[in-house]
């Protein structure tokens, strides 16, 4: 292996300020869902740490073995996101006969299937769903479509970086790697710009639209490392992403559509956070605190949290008959869903996590059982597939 690579190997130290960095995405989402109805910024968040986490892992690899490895990639994907997202499937479908209208029952059950696939975000998009309409309470299922825009990103990132990093390795240089990925970058982008402004509703849900986002994520994670930050400039960019973040969904009017240029807003304060804690000459205040120990278990959590929240907000106002919870029953939405995220993080995600990413097969046959076991089974055990 040439020393191009060498330094993504020598790259261990687990960031802790990643974690919070979800934890406060994950709860501007269930603020501004719950109590504004409003686009927050955090999803976008989710998308670039996660371009950012798995092109890592890529790369890692790459400087190990030489080679990219996707079965085991993608299986490591399947241990971790299976487990939760079927078992959220099942939960949701159960009490959905007990809260949704029977009127929407069909409705539910595609949903249900759709998500199961992975699937959601397409089925949305051909429906023209609006993800803003809140006159009435919407599908327990939708949450689904950034966990399905995440899965179609994980299944396409290995055939990209592949090529890629091959040329860049033979190359000895980093240039094809970056080059590449920033004109994928680039296209999307102007994708982004030019669906969210002729079909608004269905360029939310749209995953060309939206990878620019991870592979925004996956540019820091390749030049990271190669990126000396002073302190004084570190605590800038920490103190700028952290204010960028927070006030996306106070600042941008609920008129305005997501994603576009309007998505550079979270897009860009999550790069700055990411690079002030990762380049820098010593941890800055805002790095700090995004490293506290409650944030980083919250945002391990974090995207089991989004999972669980939405379909508890789905049936609470199903049952209250209002998009208008207040404070008292939103916050009954907020700890409901966290203390699941907390039961399914202890007894299913953890276990499955500790399979040997070694064990391909055996990752494989999880997802696999998850799917046949809970993707299979509608209401009264029939077969839905």
């Amino acid at each position: 292996m040439n020393k191009t690579f060498e330094v993504y190997l020598e790259d261990k130290n687990y960031r802790n300020d990643i974690q919070g960095i979800r934890a406060i995405g994950a709860m501007l989402v269930l603020v501004f869902h719950i109590w504004f109805q409003k686009v927050s910024g955090g999803v976008d968040v989710f998308f670039v740490v996660s371009g950012f986490l798995m092109t890592g892992l890529l790369l890692r690899q790459y400087s190990r073995e030489e080679t990219l490895k996707p079965l085991q990639f993608w299986g490591g994907i399947i241990k971790r996101v299976a487990p939760s997202a079927y078992i959220v499937l099942l939960v949701t479908l159960f009490f959905s006969y007990f809260f949704i209208s029977p009127v929407y029952w069909e409705a539910v059950i595609n949903e249900f299937v759709f998500s199961a696939a992975h699937l959601e975000n397409l089925l949305l998009i051909r429906r023209e769903v609006d993800y803003l309409k809140r006159e009435e309470p919407a599908s327990p299922f939708q949450q689904f479509w950034a966990l399905s825009i995440q899965v179609q990103f994980y299944a396409f990132l290995p055939f990209l970086l592949g090529p890629l990093v091959y040329v860049s390795n033979k190359m000895k240089s980093l240039r094809p790697l970056v080059i590449g990925v920033s004109l994928v970058v680039f296209f999307s982008f102007i994708y982004s710009l030019i669906s969210t402004s002729s079909r608004p509703e269905t360029a939310y849900f749209n995953p060309f639209g939206r990878v620019w986002e991870f592979l925004s994520g996956a540019l820091v994670a390749i030049l990271v490392p190669y990126l000396k930050v002073n302190k004084k400039l570190a605590s800038i960019l920490s103190f700028l992403g952290v204010l960028m973040l927070v006030s996306v969904g106070v600042v941008i009017p609920r008129e305005w559509s997501f994603p576009g240029y309007v998505a550079l807003f979270p897009v860009m304060s999550a790069i700055f956070l990411i690079v002030s804690g990762g380049g820098s000459e010593g941890s800055t205040v805002v790095n700090k605190l995004l490293s506290n120990k409650y944030l980083v278990v919250l945002g391990a959590m974090s995207f089991t949290i989004y999972l669980w929240h939405w379909p508890i907000l789905i049936f609470f106002q199903n049952y209250y008959e209002t998009t208008s919870l207040g404070f008292v029953k939103g916050m009954m939405v907020i700890l409901l869903g966290i203390l699941l995220a907390i039961f399914t993080t202890m007894l299913l995600e953890r276990p499955f996590r500790n399979i040997p990413k070694t064990k391909t097969l055996l990752s494989y046959t999880v997802g696999f059982l998850f799917f046949i076991t809970f993707g299979n089974t509608g209401p009264g055990g029939q077969v839905l597939f």
